[in-house]
């Protein structure tokens, strides 16, 4: 609801301002977002590349698991959203009973989202739970 962010040199953003009035974007609450982006910017940065390496081991468990399909050069950032053979919300429940969360992308995809605050622990125990579904979806 609040738009995007644009990072970028002095020039590139004047440019892009001048481009968003033509087009009618007006700036709503964008301090709010300024200020998550200087945050993460400051603070976050070492952990994507981390984020990024849970978020390839989930994917493998979902490969190995068959709970999923997707292609591991799929996974760039710390989203993983793999086509299911099921109803998606069913495999959401199903995981949520055994302590992984996830959530449906649509009827037939899983959408697993990994964050600096799940520990690399925590993680390989989800892939764990998610491997044990195999053969049994």
């Amino acid at each position: 609801p609040m738009g995007a962010m644009l990072c970028g040199k002095k020039e590139f953003i004047d440019e892009a301002f001048k481009i968003r009035k033509l087009i009618g974007g007006g700036l709503r609450q964008i301090g709010l977002m300024a200020a998550a982006g200087i945050y993460a910017l400051e603070n976050n940065i070492d952990s994507l590349e981390e984020d990024h390496i849970k978020a390839k081991k989930i994917a493998a468990a979902v490969i190995e698991s068959k709970l999923g399909e997707l292609s591991l050069d799929e996974v760039e950032t710390n989203i993983v959203i793999a086509k299911t053979q099921k109803k998606s919300i069913e495999l959401v429940n199903k995981l949520l009973e055994k302590g992984v969360k996830a959530s449906s992308f649509g009827d037939y995809k899983l959408r697993f989202v990994t964050h600096r605050d799940i520990s690399m622990k925590e993680v390989e125990e989800a892939c764990d739970i998610i491997k044990s579904f195999k053969n049994n979806i």
